[in-house]
């Protein structure tokens, strides 16, 4: 039997994934076949291969958009009121989107935006 130690003196270099910049991600949520229909989310992304968002209306379980020309959406139902939610491009970090108001302690030392479903 033998065991083994090894102490490394030099700091290692980290990858980050970062490959959006906030100001370009944004969300829209609109009810399209009125009050009774699905939710319709759609986000706005610059140069995306891959879009997720999971919120309190997908039980924080990440979801995959469907693209839909230069934007990406989801269809589903949720509840009207207001929702937090989170999004993810390309596996880089959960982020809010810029352009609604953000909650800087989700319970989980995140942000999240707050969207209101009509």
């Amino acid at each position: 039997m033998s065991a083994g130690v090894r102490l490394a003196w030099q700091p290692h270099s980290t990858l980050r994934l970062r490959r959006t910049t906030d100001a370009a991600l944004r969300v829209v949520v609109t009810r399209p076949g009125g009050a009774e229909g699905a939710a319709r989310i759609d986000v706005s992304v610059a140069k995306a291969e891959r879009v997720e968002l999971m919120a309190d209306f997908t039980g924080w379980e990440p979801i995959m958009l469907d693209r839909a020309g230069d934007g990406w959406f989801a269809e589903r139902p949720v509840a009207p009121g207001l929702h937090r939610l989170a999004i993810r491009v390309d596996g880089g970090e959960w982020t809010a989107p810029t352009n609604v108001p953000k909650l800087r302690d989700d319970d989980l030392g995140g942000t999240v935006g707050l969207i209101t479903v009509p």
